[in-house]
Parts: C-alpha cells; structure tokens; sequence
C-alpha cells in the first residue's frame, strides 16, 4: 500500500493505493493547493486510462471539499469540449488535464429542499439534486467574502452532489450505502470495499449528522434567491453538454438511487466521515476533522479494540489538522501509530504546538521504545506569509528537539514539494 500526501494548502488531501490495486482520493484540500499540486499528478492517472475508483469526502468543509470541486469542474470542462468537437465545432481546450475517471464518490449531504430533509437522518438519501456550477457564479464569491462558514461549505456540497449528478458526470454517490447518507451502522452495513481495501465506518454518528441537517436547512431557508440563480446556471450547464431536456444520453440517464474540547468543534468537523481501512494486515485510520471522542466510540462500536483497550495502526492521519481541541491524552494512551500525518500549513495555528507535544509526550510515557515518523504535508518554506510561517516553523523547532532527544527512535519529514509517499 502507498499513501502520497500532497500540499494541500490548509486542508487535506490524500491518494491511497491498494497493494492489490485500487486508488482512493481522501478529500481535496483548498482549491489553488490542487490546481498547484495535485491536479497533474492526477493527470498522469487520467493519461494512463487509470481510474479513481472512490472519491472520499470526509466533510463539507472548504479546506477539505474545494479540491473536489476543482476537479469536477475540470473534468466538466473537458465534457463540454469533447461535446462541441463531436457537433463540428473547435474549441480551445480546457487549460488543466484530463482528470481521471472517477468511479464512485462518498459524500454526505442534504437536499436542496427542505421538506425532503424531514424524515430521520438514517433513512435519508445522499444529496441525489440535479447539476450545479458555481465556480464562476458571482453569489458564490459573495457567499465567500461573508464570513460565514457554514453558508460557505454547503453551497460547495451543493456543488459537489449536483456537478456528480446524471445530468453531468454521472457519478455513483454512497452506492455501498445503498446511496444513503454514510453513518456509524452495525459491522454489516458500515463496510466497503475498494479492490482488496477494507473500509469500516468509524464515525460519524446519526446524532451529528442530525445537528448538520438542521443547520443546512436553516441555511437553505435563509438563501432561497440565491439556490434560484445557482438552479438557473445548472440549466445552463447542463445544455453545454447536451444533457437538458430530453437529450440525456442513455447511458447517463441512471438513477443516483445506488447511489479536546468537543463543544468548540463546528457541526461540519463532528459529522465527519471517519473510517478504519484494512488491507493485507495493515490499518491506515482516517480521521478527517472528527473528535477523539467520536473516534474512539466508533472504534469501540466497532469492535477494533485489543483486549487492553488499545488500538496500534500502521498510519493515523490525525485529526483536524492537529488541532488542541480534537485530540487528548486519553485518545493518545489509546489509539497509536506508525506514521502519523499531520495536514496543516499554519493556518489558524495547525498543527497546534501544544496538541504536538502531549502527543509526543505521551508516546515517550506510554510507549518509550516506539518507532514512528510524523509526516507534515507543508514545511515552512511552503507555508503562507506571516503568522503561518511562523508558525510551521515553531514546530520544525519543536519537532526537531524531540527528534533529537529520542536517540533514533523518533523520524520527522515536512514536505517542501507537492507530494511525497509512504509505502508501508
């Protein structure tokens, strides 16, 4: 199994691929981050006729969503221009790549409707609404520009869910779910396959995604004019590639039916997809920005503690960029790891400084012959102008003394290209 760890700006973004084969996407990180460094990586995928087999969006969040969105939009772009060539027509190309086909994507979201979020959050379908662009749509830079998180990451999920849809790109949203949101469910319904790849839902739970749905719909009742200008631009998209009306191509007409301190983490971060992937004895934990609490309850729904209540996985990609208010010590003494990724480029102090230290702390209490390496996706060198820079650097320091101090024991890499990988 090989896991490359891109820049991604302040966000995530991941590739696993199987030892068997198999590639995952895990979220998408901030959008310029992409377009900088993993849209032609993915590219080579797209020249070499190799697929995504599971897009996996971990939360709505734009620092984990907006790279998705990039690529869709990039990938749409090459759909409208093989659609005027094939009418005689000869466009200019699109500027970006081919993006690879994307086979299936794991996604939850709500309705564009409210009365269709009504019924209980274990029953509800994933978001299955018709096509959306908003990548160019003036609302959206005006949604943007308020600072306003959650109006933000739901028009973006919006987004996602209507430019997967048939009228576009055709793609599968949730179908091992049966296309139902994906929530922590007996062992029976919460598991998947990618090529030989087990995946276990671990989070979230039907309670926050409860909390979600209701602050979407509140979202949804105060932007009612601006879904009627984004619905009118979907119309349009979906004639730019001959799918309006009934001109829908068989083969695209498919039914999307298969389709630290807990209280200051936002509704979004809580009903993060979190989930324990498996395959040929190792175990890669995949956390988004979930809550230690949640991922430890989810571990023990499932299960996948040892008989001292521990759990060791060969990769933990920690949560939340490490932030101080997602991880503790309890959640350190109980869930350790090889590699530890850390996703964060200073931006708004991730990774926290103190967080890093009671991690490595704890470790040296609990563990003091371990062997790990932590991976930062961002150096110093890489990160943003100012506070953030500083910050990167504040922990190269930190880091580096406790390297130093751990006589071999202890490996540190900061990533200063757009990837680097780990092959376990």
């Amino acid at each position: 199994m090989k896991i490359r760890i891109y820049q991604s700006g302040k966000g995530d973004c991941l590739r696993i691929t199987g030892a068997s084969g198999g590639n995952i996407l895990v979220d998408g990180g901030i959008g310029d981050a992409f377009d900088a460094h993993v849209r032609a990586d993915l590219g080579t995928l797209a020249a070499s006729n190799v697929p995504v087999d599971l897009v996996y969006i971990s939360h709505i969040d734009e620092d984990h969503i907006q790279g998705i969105l990039k690529m869709l939009d990039l990938t749409m772009e090459w759909r409208v221009y093989d659609y005027q060539v094939s009418k005689g027509k000869s466009p200019k190309p699109p500027k970006g790549p081919r993006m690879p086909q994307v086979q299936e994507i794991w996604h939850n979201a709500f309705s564009v409707l409210v009365k269709e979020n009504a019924q209980a959050v274990e029953d509800l379908l994933a978001q299955s609404s018709k096509l959306l662009s908003l990548s160019t749509d003036v609302d959206v830079l005006e949604i943007a520009s308020e600072q306003h998180e959650l109006a933000y990451s739901v028009a973006q999920a919006i987004q996602v869910s209507r430019r997967i849809a048939a009228d576009q790109l055709a793609i599968p949203i949730n179908s091992q779910f049966d296309g139902s949101l994906i929530l922590v469910r007996t062992p029976a319904g919460a598991e998947a396959q990618v090529g030989k790849m087990k995946l276990t839902v671990i989070g979230p739970f039907s309670d926050d995604v409860e909390t979600l749905k209701s602050e979407w719909n509140t979202w949804l009742k105060d932007n009612q004019e601006r879904l009627a200008k984004l619905k009118a631009k979907a119309a349009s998209d979906a004639a730019a590639i001959g799918n309006a009306g009934g001109g829908v191509p068989a083969v695209l007409d498919i039914s999307l039916k298969q389709l630290g301190n807990r209280e200051a983490v936002t509704a979004p971060n809580l009903a993060s997809v979190m989930l324990l992937l498996e395959e040929k004895g190792k175990r890669v934990l995949l956390t988004g920005d979930g809550h230690a609490d949640d991922i430890i309850s989810g571990l023990e729904f499932q299960g996948k503690f040892d008989g001292q209540d521990k759990i060791h996985v060969d990769v933990l990609k920690v949560q939340h960029h490490g932030s101080e208010h997602n991880i503790h010590e309890k959640f350190v003494r109980r869930v350790s790891a090889d590699h530890y990724i850390f996703c964060g480029n200073g931006m708004h102090e991730n990774p926290d400084l103190e967080a890093l230290a009671m991690l490595l702390d704890t470790n040296k209490d609990e563990r003091p012959n371990q062997k790990y390496t932590l991976w930062f996706n961002c150096a110093s060198t890489q990160a943003p102008a100012g506070s953030p820079k500083e910050h990167m650097k504040a922990v190269e320091k930190l880091v580096a003394k406790y390297v130093s101090a751990s006589g071999g024991k202890i490996a540190a890499k900061f990533l200063s290209a757009s990837s680097f990988d780990l092959d376990l």
